[in-house]
């Protein structure tokens, strides 16, 4: 895929995800503009899933790294049923929000053409 049609499909995933953020916190994501997103190498509990960070950009000044993860089926589904949820990253991401007292704000999820996916904030230092 070219670098256009690679930022532009990016782009419309993270507008995707804004849409799952709950509404009190879209404004402070709406500020960041997209810049990029890496593939990462992940630990032991992830292997085989897609994992990536994006980096966006409010300002020269002010960066904010999402990662994101690949959901997948609940090891439960065969003997519990699936889930109620449009997709396994919604499943996840309401799971953690009502499991967390005090979770990640910026939580949320979208359906990609690579699978389903959930985003959290990652902690960066300077």
């Amino acid at each position: 895929m070219e670098d256009h049609q690679h930022h532009k499909s990016a782009t419309m995933a993270h507008y995707e995800y804004l849409g799952s953020v709950a509404p009190q916190y879209r404004p402070i994501l709406e500020r960041y503009k997209l810049v990029d997103i890496a593939m990462k190498v992940v630990g032991v509990g992830s292997a085989g899933t897609f994992c990536a960070i994006a980096p966006l950009m409010a300002s020269n000044e002010d960066p904010l790294f999402l990662q994101i993860k690949e959901a997948a089926a609940s090891m439960l589904e065969p003997y519990a049923g699936k889930s109620g949820y449009k997709n396994h990253g919604e499943r996840v991401g309401v799971g953690q929000r009502s499991m967390q007292a005090a979770g990640y704000i910026l939580l949320g999820w979208r359906m990609a053409r690579l699978g389903i996916a959930t985003c959290t904030p990652v902690s960066c230092t300077t």
